[in-house]
C-alpha cells in the first residue's frame, strides 16, 4: 500500500473523520502517477448526487487527471443531457437490455415468487412480468 494512502487512512481513522474530496483527489493523482496506464471506471454516474455539484466536481477532477497522467475513463450512465455534455467528443456506446433478456431474467426468478401466494394466479404473474419489463426500460443489472 502506498505511503500516501496509509497516512491519509491513519489520520482519519484516528480522528474518526472522513477525508475531504481534495485530499482524496491529491492522493489519487499521486497514485495514478505511479503507473504507466490507469483505468478509472465510474458506474451509474446518473445516480451520483447532484446536490452541491458533486457529479460535476467528480467529472472535473477525473478529466483533470487525464491531462496530468495516463488515465483512461469508462463511465456508465442513463442518457441525461447534463451528463452527456461532459463527454462530447468522447467515444460512446449505447447499451440497452432487450425486453427478452429482462423477461428471461424475470422468468428465472419467478420460481421464488411461486412459493408465495401468487403461485396460483397466472394472470398476476404475467402482469408482474409485463410491468417489470416495462419499468426496466432497457436497464438491466445481472446479479447472482
Amino acid at each position: 500500500m502506498p505511503a500516501e494512502v496509509k497516512v491519509l487512512y491513519e489520520r482519519h481513522r484516528t480522528n474518526g473523520t472522513r477525508p475531504s474530496f481534495d485530499e482524496i483527489a491529491k492522493v489519487l493523482l499521486s497514485l495514478v502517477r505511479l503507473y504507466s496506464k490507469v483505468f478509472i471506471i465510474i458506474d451509474a454516474l446518473d445516480e451520483c448526487p447532484t446536490s452541491n455539484e458533486a457529479r460535476d466536481r467528480l467529472l472535473l477532477e477525473v478529466f483533470m487527471l487525464q491531462t496530468q497522467a495516463q488515465v483512461n475513463l469508462f463511465a456508465t450512465s442513463r442518457f441525461i443531457p447534463e451528463i452527456m455534455s461532459h463527454f462530447e467528443g468522447c467515444i460512446s456506446k449505447e447499451i440497452r437490455a432487450k425486453d427478452d433478456d429482462v423477461l428471461r431474467y424475470v422468468n428465472g426468478r419467478i420460481p421464488q415468487l411461486l412459493r408465495s401466494r401468487i403461485s396460483k394466479y397466472l394472470d398476476l404473474q404475467n402482469a408482474i412480468k409485463r410491468e417489470v419489463v416495462k419499468a426496466a426500460d432497457g436497464m438491466y443489472v445481472y446479479s447472482l
